[in-house]
């Protein structure tokens, strides 16, 4: 066992080793609950000062409410040196651990030291003996928190919030997570300096009960704090999902002090709420989707989704760039109300009409690199004498740009139909739009007229896709597996082979990314994945399965039905019936629904004789005085099986054949022939 770890059987155990600053490490091994007096400063009102790792090996660690794990602004886990100077930090790691605190009741005053989150600081808000009020960083601003495998429990009580208030109060923090983390919280999943989400994390984070941000950054820089940088950086990799959508009008799903906003490649990043989802609140701040990384935002209100500004602030942001690289995406959604005059994306922070000019952003833009995805919806219905945009730039110093890029423009509801754009611009060397009326062209795009009317404001939906958020090239493939596969989700043939993605993924199971998959010299186009005599781009145009040698289960080979004429799709082409397949095997003509000219082909009768080889010797035997039934294969044209009964054993004996009445050869009896 290591040195200085605890293993926690109860509460006493564990509370004992959370306050002896020489254990490093407590494993539970039960489900812990706390057994503590209520009080409002939590068990013992103890400060943690050393590191500590709690590993509660999947089991359950329960709270009295408006209790918390406390830390203390005097650290003593190791020294660090910053700028220049040292200073004494701690290091707090949870993992593997079910939490849960039940908060019914009435809650207490802001006032006193309750416990409003599971780890860190204990208040939201702190009022000094002097009367002066704000956040108590002093608590965490030394520390590192840790957070892997946490899942947060809910509880359904009547009187107050569901489950734990917040995970972790970290002020001026840096807070790291990792693995799979499940957290629901009645107000914010953390309040924190600066976010680390490690590669490869699964984040699915939920606020149950405040109008409050999934993730807020309360406080401006916190000098030496861990987290002074105020970055907020997502990994390689990462599931995220992050929701308010009962509650959160007010504050967007990350809120607050952020500078620099990183999605790593790869990542996947879903924020969905009643108000904006993202919103930019601080000058000079940025975000970067980097190549293979999706933000999708969302809004369940009538209102901006992706903003540049903060309607409480006293002044505008100014200087605050968003950029998608080549092979990320940017998708936003939403609805708006006319009366407010915003769009889905707006270089405003408000959203009255009378004080979105107060508030709009200066110096700022969004940047989409070539080869990179947007598109940004209106979703809202569309009525006589209204307007829904998509983009609203505010003024001439914000700036859309894009390079390299195509650009589809719908005016009505996109829902329609979003592969026919209103306006389209199939390939863009360079345009930059300034505000509401001003557009900078390339040279080799100064020959389109079209462009120099666009008007941002008359649009709904703005794109460089036709087809959905789901399919941006419409292959057959969809986005997240093309990611996986390495195909390029904006070009239904990434290796030019003359196949779609979606075809090669799906039916010949070559690789969307080279043209020869089996490095044999022939293209995988003119490959024949199914020996049927045609190749895969023959079948692709023919709108047969290049994987099914006979794509209508006739039969007929698809190359036969090319040969004859008739539809490689159709099973039953001139519809007497019968199946191509059996026309041609009964000598019929499956182009014609009366071969003979007079009777239906599936009403005809035909006739073969059984051969004697066929019919097991047992009949044979004439001294068998039971009538029998023969049953065999009727060899030749037909090649099916029958069963007969046979009439005369006499006839049987001496002829050694068989007699019988036709048989009706439509398929619904059952195919008797």
């Amino acid at each position: 066992m290591e040195k200085n770890v605890v293993q926690a059987s109860n509460w006493d155990s564990f509370i004992a080793a959370y306050q002896d600053e020489t254990v490093t490490k407590i494993v539970l091994i039960v489900d812990i609950n706390d057994t503590s007096h209520h009080g409002p400063f939590g068990p013992n009102n103890y400060k943690r000062k050393n590191s500590l790792e709690i590993d509660g090996q999947d089991h359950q660690l329960t709270l009295k409410r408006y209790h918390g794990l406390r830390t203390s602004e005097d650290t003593t886990g190791f020294t660090e040196s910053k700028n220049g100077r040292s200073f004494s930090r701690s290091f707090f790691h949870m993992h593997d651990i079910k939490l849960r605190q039940n908060l019914e009741g009435n809650p207490i005053s802001f006032r006193d030291y309750s416990s409003f989150s599971f780890i860190g600081s204990p208040s939201t808000y702190v009022v000094s003996k002097d009367g002066s009020k704000g956040f108590d960083e002093d608590e965490t601003k030394n520390w590192y928190f840790r957070f892997g495998n946490v899942t947060t429990e809910t509880d359904d009580n009547k009187d107050n919030k569901k489950g734990v208030s917040r995970l972790v109060i970290a002020y001026g923090a840096q807070v790291n997570l990792y693995g799979k983390m499940n957290i629901s919280t009645s107000s914010e999943n953390m309040s924190i300096g600066s976010l680390v989400v490690e590669s490869g994390t699964d984040w699915q984070g939920k606020v149950e009960s405040d109008d409050a941000a999934v993730v807020l950054f309360p406080t401006n820089s916190v000098r030496y704090g861990t987290g002074s940088n105020q970055a907020l950086t997502i990994g390689q990799n990462c599931q995220i999902t992050l929701s308010n959508k009962a509650h959160g009008k007010s504050l967007p799903v990350f809120s607050g002090h952020y500078k620099a906003a990183e999605i790593g490649e790869a990542s996947q990043v879903s924020l969905d709420s009643l108000g904006a989802a993202f919103r930019f609140e601080q000058s000079n701040s940025s975000l970067l989707i980097k190549k293979g990384a999706v933000l999708s935002l969302t809004s369940q209100g009538k209102g901006s989704v992706l903003q540049f500004g903060h309607p409480l602030k006293t002044n505008y942001v100014s200087g605050c760039k968003l950029t998608v690289n080549a092979g990320g995406a940017l998708l936003v959604q939403g609805q708006t109300d006319p009366s407010n005059v915003v769009s889905i994306v707006d270089f405003t922070g408000s959203t009255n009409p009378w004080s979105s000019e107060r508030y709009r952003a200066k110096n700022s833009r969004i940047k989409i690199e070539p080869k990179a995805i947007f598109d940004i919806q209106n979703k809202s219905v569309v009525k006589l004498g209204t307007t829904h945009r998509a983009l609203n730039l505010r003024d001439e110093s914000n700036q859309f740009i894009l390079s390299e890029q195509p650009l589809h423009l719908w005016r009505g509801d996109p829902a329609l139909d979003p592969t026919k754009p209103d306006l389209s611009f199939e390939k863009l060397t360079q345009l930059t739009v300034y505000g509401d009326t001003k557009v900078k062209r390339s040279e080799a795009d100064k020959q389109d007229s079209q462009l120099t009317q666009l008007l941002m404001r008359d649009y709904r939906r703005i794109s460089n896709f036709k087809g959905t958020t789901a399919d941006y090239d419409q292959d057959g493939l969809a986005n997240e597996l093309e990611l996986a596969v390495g195909s390029d989700p904006m070009n239904p043939d990434s290796d030019g082979d003359g196949l779609s993605d979606g075809v090669e993924y799906n039916q010949t199971l070559t690789d969307p990314t080279k043209a020869d998959t089996d490095g044999n010299g022939i293209n995988d186009g003119d490959e024949d994945s199914d020996g049927d005599g045609l190749s895969n781009l023959e079948e692709i145009k023919n709108g047969t399965d290049p994987a099914k040698p006979d794509s209508d289960d006739d039969g007929l080979a698809d190359l036969k039905e090319k040969q004859l004429g008739t539809d490689p799709l159709n099973p039953d082409t001139d519809g007497d019936g019968l199946s191509d397949g059996d026309e041609v095997r009964f000598g019929l003509d499956p182009l014609k629904q009366k071969t003979d000219g007079k009777t239906l082909d599936s009403e005809r009768k035909i006739g073969q004789a059984l051969a004697v080889e066929q019919i097991s010797e047992g009949l044979r035997d004439n001294t068998n005085e039971v009538m029998p039934s023969l049953s065999g294969r009727v060899a030749g044209v037909l090649d099916e099986q029958v069963s007969l009964e046979v009439s005369s054993l006499d006839n049987f004996d001496d002829q050694r054949r068989l007699s019988a009445h036709h048989l009706p050869s439509k398929q619904n009896l059952k195919r008797l022939i």
